[in-house]
């Protein structure tokens, strides 16, 4: 309810930009935890702000959720087995999932350009 001054829910005062640019920087670490609750809750966290700050404010936020898919692919080329992070990966997919309701049309294209070929890839 302090993320935002437009969010209907709005409550001052709002977070200063030094304190978002912190929250952005450290919530995607907790999408590799072990608990698949907490991956869930941090999921929602990052779909509730990038509601707002995504792309522009929070350009590099795919870059960031695909990574983890992107590596398993990679390990699993290289290797030829599955070792990658799999919390890293269900986290991420739960957060992609989160954020897909809110993505529009014009950053919908991008988004599914890149994770297809990735989700075919890892089943």
């Amino acid at each position: 309810a302090h993320w935002c001054e437009e969010a209907d829910a709005f409550t001052s005062p709002c977070i200063c930009e030094d304190e978002k640019t912190a929250v952005r920087a450290s919530l995607p670490t907790g999408l590799r935890d072990t608990s698949p609750r907490i991956r869930t809750a941090i999921s929602a966290a990052i779909a509730c702000i990038a509601t707002w700050d995504w792309p522009d404010q929070w350009p590099e936020l795919l870059d960031t959720l695909l990574r983890p898919l992107e590596d398993a692919v990679r390990a699993a080329t290289a290797a030829r087995n599955w070792t990658a992070d799999a919390d890293a990966m269900c986290g991420s997919l739960r957060c992609l999932e989160l954020c897909a309701g809110d993505l529009g049309e014009d950053h919908l294209g991008g988004a599914l350009h890149r994770l297809l070929p990735l989700l075919l890839a890892l089943y």
